[in-house]
């Protein structure tokens, strides 16, 4: 059986880190130059903190994961090579091919993802974490981390499974994906008026993933998706903001964490309340 290797584990996690920060800087460069409003220099400090943190505790759940499979001898049980596709002599066929593997399996991915992003929302348990990342009132890139719980969860609904069902070669299409997905995630949390445009109608932007944190009871339980839209048009969640819709975010019944034990203790300390558990809009405070 594999090992755990500290030193493999202190590896991938720095080359994590190095994405992050590509695609954090290249956000954070829009939104500082082109701001929608002020975000403070504290929310940026704390989402730099919380984010190196994020990162080395997700990288220690990803080892143990992919120590189990190694050990395991688990496959994945399509394999999808490209090889062919991409010695072609003729650019158009290694564009098609590239553009046909990262979009299903984005759309597969993200349809794992949107339920586990709505059943964060409906089951009390996996609120108490989720609610951290809710609880941001000044959202930023830098301040977009999730919960460390997150890397403990997610990868058993969605990064697993996708793993174990397809198998792309060469591999660097699953670097590019996730490269994708990054910086699309990163932006949909950045404070700038720079949006997709008529393209956030396909692909979820800054702008429609806000409504996803508003505290506005119309936008309670609206716009799931991380990758595409199509989820919650499917599904019925999909709410489009007009021009100018750009709510408050945050939670009613509590403050974002203001240091680092406060964010990895939040889930136990933070009292949730008594009804409507996902519904930001319904919690007030006397």
């Amino acid at each position: 059986m594999q090992t755990f290797d500290v030193l493999t584990y202190v590896a991938h996690t720095l080359r994590a880190g190095e994405r992050v920060a590509v695609a954090s800087i290249l956000c954070v460069a829009v939104e500082i130059m082109l701001p929608y409003g002020k975000v403070s220099f504290a929310s940026r400090a704390r989402g730099i903190l919380f984010h190196i943190c994020y990162l080395f505790i997700g990288g220690l759940f990803f080892e143990i994961y992919h120590s189990v499979i190694v050990a395991l001898h688990i496959r994945p049980l399509f394999s999808i090579a490209l090889d062919g596709v991409l010695d072609s002599p003729r650019p158009v066929w290694r564009a098609t091919g590239i553009a046909l593997a990262i979009a299903g399996a984005l759309l597969i991915g993200d349809l794992l993802y949107y339920w586990f992003h709505r059943a964060q929302h409906t089951f009390g348990f996996l609120w108490r974490f989720h609610q951290v990342h809710h609880s941001i009132r000044e959202m930023n890139v830098w301040n977009c981390n999730m919960h460390v719980s997150e890397e403990l969860l997610r990868p058993l609904v969605v990064t697993l499974p996708m793993a174990l069902l397809i198998d792309f070669h060469p591999p660097f299409l699953w670097s590019l994906i996730g490269m994708v997905i990054l910086i699309q995630g990163t932006f949909e949390h950045a404070d700038t008026r720079i949006s997709f445009g008529p393209i956030s109608y396909l692909f979820p932007d800054n702008r429609f993933h806000r409504i996803h944190h508003s505290v506005e009871l119309r936008h309670y339980n609206r716009n799931f998706a991380a990758v595409v839209t199509l989820w919650d048009v499917l599904f019925g969640t999909a709410h489009f903001p007009k021009k100018g819709e750009w709510p408050d975010v945050g939670l009613d019944y509590t403050d974002e964490p203001d240091g680092l034990v406060d964010y990895l203790l939040m889930p136990f300390t933070v009292r949730l309340p008594a009804t409507a558990v996902q519904d930001p809009s319904s919690r007030r405070t006397e």
